[in-house]
């Protein structure tokens, strides 16, 4: 799927309205692309990723529940933040958001293989995406 998601951003000119809505959406809008039509788009599309992901993880844990992957945005939130992408749009990549992902699995599975408990697993998870946010907002001034 990174394959994938990295050959539409750099190849074709979805990709490239995407980035440009996301980068500025006034400036996209002026240049005469359909940024509704690209939003709606990118909202199909990540919402068949969802479904997809969801059929994966309901295949390879034998249940089907509409509760059983509550939690896992903070996940989500760090891996894509700690690969680099801004939570403010227009600056990201598919390739740092799966460095940024494996990052986040390595230390998930390192935290369970050491017995930690939930609960500094989650303070752990957020203090990562405070140092990877407040490292952003200091790139962003310079």
């Amino acid at each position: 799927m990174a394959l994938v998601g990295l050959f539409v951003r750099t190849r074709t000119r979805l990709g490239f309205s995407i980035f440009a809505v996301g980068e500025n959406e006034r400036a996209a809008r002026l240049c005469g692309l359909p940024v509704a039509r690209v939003r709606t788009l990118t909202y199909v599309i990540s919402g068949v990723g969802a479904g997809l992901a969801g059929m994966v993880l309901s295949a390879s844990t034998h249940t089907a529940t509409a509760v059983y992957a509550t939690g896992y945005e903070l996940n989500v939130i760090a891996a894509i933040v700690v690969g680099g992408t801004s939570l403010f749009g227009g600056r990201g990549s598919v390739l740092r958001s799966v460095l940024g992902a494996l990052l986040i699995g390595v230390i998930n599975n390192g935290l369970n293989i050491l017995n930690v408990p939930i609960a500094p697993q989650l303070v752990a998870q957020g203090f990562v995406i405070v140092v990877a946010v407040s490292f952003d907002q200091y790139v962003r001034r310079e």
